[in-house]
């Protein structure tokens, strides 16, 4: 524990640098960040489509009043693997959401 003299002087020092902490070091801390990836068909009707339209535009206001962030993307397959293809799109983010053609066991695997 630091003394409470001591912790005031390191916020006013704080305050006079101008510091602000880093939200990506607070992700880090608490194990997560809170990104939402959203994963919509590669095809271009799909920015036509009243469905996705207002899906999207449910998942925008589900997270409008929280710290989260949502990244909307479109997957490219690479090889046969469809873990692999989405892989990529997950390393940053603490959820996905796959919003595309159905798929089997097989490309799942």
């Amino acid at each position: 524990m630091v003394k409470e003299s001591r912790r005031k002087e390191i916020i006013e020092l704080a305050d006079a640098m101008q510091f602000r902490p880093n939200p990506g070091a607070r992700y880090i801390r608490k194990g997560m960040n809170p990104t939402l990836v959203v994963v919509i068909p590669n095809e271009e009707e799909v920015f036509f489509s009243e469905f996705y339209s207002r899906f999207l535009a449910g998942v925008l206001h589900a997270v409008a009043e929280t710290d989260w962030e949502v990244r909307i993307t479109t997957l490219r397959p690479q090889g046969d693997s469809f873990v692999e293809a989405l892989r990529p799109l997950s390393l940053d983010c603490s959820g996905v959401i796959y919003a595309g053609t159905p798929l089997n066991s097989d490309e799942i695997e």
